[in-house]
């Protein structure tokens, strides 16, 4: 499996953002690249969304594409809190926002699929990482 990030995202911000989600996303994929979590999900696209003014173009999603075994969603993250945090706090809004997005996978319907032991991947490498809590 492997996870596709991209985002909606304010000029201002756009560069601090691609390089926490270039980072976590290569990362990411290294660990979950070669696990088997089972045959329901081929691909996660996850695309984050930090924007000053919430528009009706910029709302969230969340699905499950059975045909192609793939999941996308489209998560807002706090542009305020975003742009004044440190290159910590933003990485771990957007891992903390990925993380939601394994817990929502049962709820929207991906069927055979170890939800759980991605979380514990995902978080375990957020830990080796530090994005999560200062070291």
């Amino acid at each position: 499996m492997k996870i596709g990030m991209t985002e909606e995202i304010q000029a201002d911000v756009a560069n601090a953002y691609a390089t926490a989600r270039q980072e976590i996303g290569d990362k990411t994929n290294l660990r979950i690249g070669s696990a088997d979590y089972g045959p329901g999900l081929l691909k996660w696209y996850f695309i984050g969304i930090v924007r000053k003014v919430d528009r009706p173009e910029y709302g969230e999603i969340q699905k499950y594409i059975k045909s192609k075994k793939e999941v996308e969603f489209r998560k807002k993250i706090d542009y305020l809190t975003f742009k004044n945090a440190d290159a910590f706090g933003q990485r771990k809004l957007i891992v903390e926002t990925l993380l939601e997005t394994v817990r929502l996978m049962p709820k929207i319907g991906v069927p055979n699929f170890d939800h759980q032991r991605l979380l514990e991947d995902l978080f375990t490498l957020a830990k080796q990482e530090n994005w999560l809590e200062r070291t």
